[in-house]
């Protein structure tokens, strides 16, 4: 049960390039879950990961829905998750959410705004057995 979950640590590899409008991690990406993510895993086989996604809300306004914003949000948390399952790690060990920009950077056409919006962030979990 998830929602019992206890974090231990948000992993301190927050940030992973994406190419322009995809969920394709990039090689510099790749490299960051080998070094980052990927020992940590296998060292604490008992834990999961919760990956939770993020994706700008580019305008103009109307441009995208908030159920767009948060299915690429979660798409991209999942790339980072398949990644990680092709390397061996037990695909049971993951949650995986979206989230959306905060109110105040929706539907906005400031590329710093933006940039701030695109991450994955993971948090090492426990959870009540």
């Amino acid at each position: 049960d998830t929602d019992d979950a206890a974090t231990l640590v948000i992993l301190p590899c927050r940030r992973f390039t994406f190419l322009p409008e995809s969920t394709e991690l990039t090689l510099e990406s790749r490299r960051i879950l080998d070094d980052c993510v990927m020992p940590t895993l296998s060292q604490s086989v008992g834990l999961f990961l919760r990956v939770q996604g993020s994706s700008a809300w580019p305008g103009p306004p109307g441009t995208y829905t908030e159920e767009e914003i948060i299915e690429f949000a979660e798409a991209r948390a999942q790339s980072v998750v398949d990644y990680l399952v092709s390397q061996g790690i037990d695909p049971a060990r993951f949650i995986v959410q979206g989230t959306l920009p905060p109110e105040d950077h929706r539907e906005t056409e400031d590329p710093e705004l933006q940039a701030q919006d695109r991450y994955v962030e993971m948090t090492l979990i426990t959870v009540g057995r």
